[in-house]
């Protein structure tokens, strides 16, 4: 079957969702997996109310939770059920031979998150390869425009002249600034890995013809940051208040650097822990556990 077809299968199965979406290794090839390799298949709905989808989904499929998910689901509670970064994700779901992994968010909370990057994990997940299943005009504006936002902040971040490979390696870096899981579990080449093995993908997600980037040749990029500063303001509002209250100056590009460096540091860290507590208060040990131990075995082999 095609990948694809496969998450069709898995999605048609579930209850209706505004905007579905693929990511991640097991969805889209990455430089370090071998043809062989099954990576887990991550997806990620977009729904108009959390609670009531996962009663329904728990009718329906009641192997996608483990105990301590229902107890959740069951009491209601939806702030439980969002969690910190306002998204549930449920792992190890064993279904047609394959593994996935998938996280549901309510529209405004996604619309938020995306539009202003006060939570970043989320926003940062949709700034590197998707594969939309199903999204409609409202969605595909928001995903573009926290495109748009990524495209500057990586012009922030990128040399005068420099090359598509390393624009896009800022890029992807975005939501990976801080995190502990790059430190102790990740690959530290995954950033040039996903940009390798996606490049492609990369270049029909980033229309580039912005008024501050011009293309030399598809690999050579020039960036006019005084064009780039004068257009300051349409950064993210959570962002641009940060770099405002904290008395950044908005036209010098290494106090830019620093400003949002900090605070995409900060953020990530943050919220990875959030985010780490969160499913493992909601998927328990017995399915916490696999994921981050393929991680490891990963790393160490890399390293013998």
């Amino acid at each position: 079957m095609e990948k694809q077809d496969i998450l069709n299968s898995f999605i048609e199965k579930r209850p209706n969702t505004l905007g579905a979406f693929g990511y991640g290794s097991g969805v889209f090839k990455q430089a370090s997996y071998s043809e062989k390799a099954k990576p887990q298949l991550d997806l990620m709905f977009v729904v108009d109310d959390v609670g009531k989808w996962h009663q329904e989904n728990l009718g329906a499929n009641p192997h996608d939770y483990p105990i301590l998910g229902k107890i959740h689901i069951n009491r209601g509670n939806l702030k439980d059920l969002k969690g910190p970064n306002k998204i549930t994700y449920f792992s190890n779901i064993k279904e047609d031979d394959y593994v996935f992994k998938y996280g549901v968010i309510e529209l405004e909370d996604w619309r938020r998150s995306l539009e202003t990057w006060d939570n970043f994990f989320v926003a940062g997940r949709f700034q590197k390869p998707l594969l939309p299943i199903k999204i409609n005009e409202d969605i595909k504006k928001l995903v573009l425009q926290n495109r748009l936002s990524a495209t500057m902040v990586a012009a922030i971040f990128s040399n005068e002249l420099t090359t598509s490979f390393d624009f896009f390696k800022s890029l992807c870096n975005l939501s990976y600034m801080g995190t502990l899981r790059m430190a102790i579990a990740e690959n530290p080449e995954k950033v040039a890995n996903i940009v390798n093995g996606g490049m492609e993908e990369f270049i029909k997600m980033y229309v580039l013809n912005q008024d501050y980037i011009t293309f030399v040749n598809p690999r050579v990029i020039i960036i006019n940051h005084e064009k780039l500063l004068a257009r300051i303001k349409e950064l993210p509002t959570s962002l641009y208040n940060y770099l405002v209250t904290n008395n950044y100056d908005l036209q010098n590009i290494n106090s830019l650097r620093r400003g949002i460096s900090k605070y995409l540091k900060v953020k990530n860290r943050n919220e990875e822990i959030y985010q780490a507590l969160h499913e493992l208060e909601n998927n328990g040990l017995a399915r916490s556990i696999p994921y981050m131990k393929d991680k490891l075995v990963k790393k160490l082999v890399r390293k013998s």
